[in-house]
C-alpha cells in the first residue's frame, strides 16, 4: 500500500467518503495535511498497535487517530503491563510517548530492544511528542518514527505505515 500525492486528499467521516474540495460542515473535525488520495480508514487495516503511555491526553489522541486510520489498538499505562502483552503477543508496532526531560518513552524503547526477537525485540516503535518542536532527537535515539504534534490521523498513519514497512 503505497501513500501517494496525488492532487485530492480522501477521507472516510464514518458516513462516507469527502474531497478536500468538497465543502463540509462547519464542526466536523477532519483537516487534511497532506494531498494523498488514500482513505484513512483503511490505511492501518490489520496493522496491530501496541500503545503505551499514561493514558493521558497524547495517547488519547493517538489512539483515537490509529483506530480512524484502521489499526486494532492495545492501549497500555506502564512499561510493565507492555512487556507481560510482549511476553504473550507481538504486535505490529509499538506507539509510545517522549516526554523531554522524563526518561519513560527511552525506558520503553531500551526494553523493548532487550528482548528476544521472537518477543518483540525487533519491534519498531514509534515517539510521540507533543512538546518537542524538532522529530531529529527523537529519531536518534533510536525511534523507528517520531510524530510531533499537532498532527492529524493522516499523520499518524504514514508514520506508523513507513515504521512498520522499514521494520519487517
Amino acid at each position: 500500500m503505497t501513500i501517494s500525492q496525488p492532487a485530492s486528499l480522501v477521507l472516510s467521516d464514518g458516513g462516507g467518503m469527502i474531497r478536500d474540495d468538497q465543502s463540509r460542515p462547519a464542526d466536523h473535525d477532519v483537516t487534511p495535511s497532506l494531498g494523498a488520495e488514500i482513505e484513512v480508514a483503511d490505511v492501518l487495516n490489520g496493522v496491530v498497535v501496541l500503545s503505551v503511555g499514561r493514558g493521558g491526553p497524547v495517547q488519547a489522541a493517538v489512539n483515537r487517530a490509529l483506530k480512524a486510520a484502521g489499526a486494532i489498538v492495545l492501549a497500555k499505562t506502564s512499561t510493565a503491563e507492555m512487556i507481560r502483552m510482549l511476553g504473550a503477543f507481538v504486535p505490529s508496532v509499538v506507539v509510545t510517548e517522549v516526554v523531554p526531560g522524563d526518561d519513560e518513552g527511552l525506558t520503553i524503547l531500551r526494553e523493548i530492544r532487550e528482548l528476544p526477537a521472537e518477543r518483540g525485540g525487533g519491534l519498531p516503535v514509534i515517539g510521540v511528542s507533543w512538546e518537542a518542536l524538532d522529530p531529529a532527537p527523537i529519531l536518534g535515539a533510536g525511534f523507528h518514527g517520531a510524530l510531533v504534534g499537532p498532527f492529524d490521523a493522516l499523520d499518524v498513519a504514514r508514520v506508523v505505515l513507513k515504521a512498520v514497512r522499514q521494520g519487517s
